[in-house]
């Protein structure tokens, strides 16, 4: 997939990824609804290390994301210029 912007639908939550190497930690993640797994990256933030509470309101939530998906090295990643780029759809359990 070349860089393409994107909206997507999907459920956020934090998945360990990139399992036996040295980049095996959790990684926020949104997971369509065809199961595709997508990693989020905030330009510029890591996510992994800088405050996830700020993320904390969008687990397990649906939600809508917009930004530039590419394939870096093989995975998925949605990479979105701010906090405002996330927008809760529903509570899942309203599903």
């Amino acid at each position: 997939m070349n860089n393409n912007y994107k909206e997507l639908i999907g459920l956020f939550s934090f998945k360990v990824l990139f399992l036996g190497s040295k980049s095996e930690r959790e990684y926020p993640v949104i997971t369509t609804h065809d199961d595709e797994i997508i990693r989020i990256y905030f330009k510029g933030q890591n996510i992994v290390f800088d405050d996830q509470e700020k993320f904390k309101k969008f687990i397990e939530k649906k939600i809508k994301i917009k930004g530039y998906v590419d394939d870096l090295r093989g995975h998925l990643r949605i990479t979105i210029q701010s906090i405002k780029d996330i927008e809760i759809i529903e509570d899942r359990l309203n599903e």
